[in-house]
């Protein structure tokens, strides 16, 4: 990534020292990359990029619903 990034790991910001943490791939659920200028309260600040990695844990996992 180039340019000003904050990283949040599920629902928590990196907010210290972001190159000391280290996942593992294989607890990884999903990311998503978003852009400041996407969130209504952020427009008009200079843009950033926000990284969010979602761990495979059980707070993120939902059981199956069968119809």
């Amino acid at each position: 990534m180039s340019g000003p990034v904050v990283y949040m790991i599920n629902k928590f910001f990196i907010t210290n020292d972001a190159e000391s943490y280290r996942i593992e791939k294989n607890f990884v659920k999903h990311c998503e990359i978003l852009s400041s200028s996407e969130i209504e309260v952020l427009k008009g600040q200079r843009p950033f990029t926000i990284v969010r990695v979602f761990l495979k844990t059980k707070a993120n996992s939902y059981p199956v619903r069968l119809n």
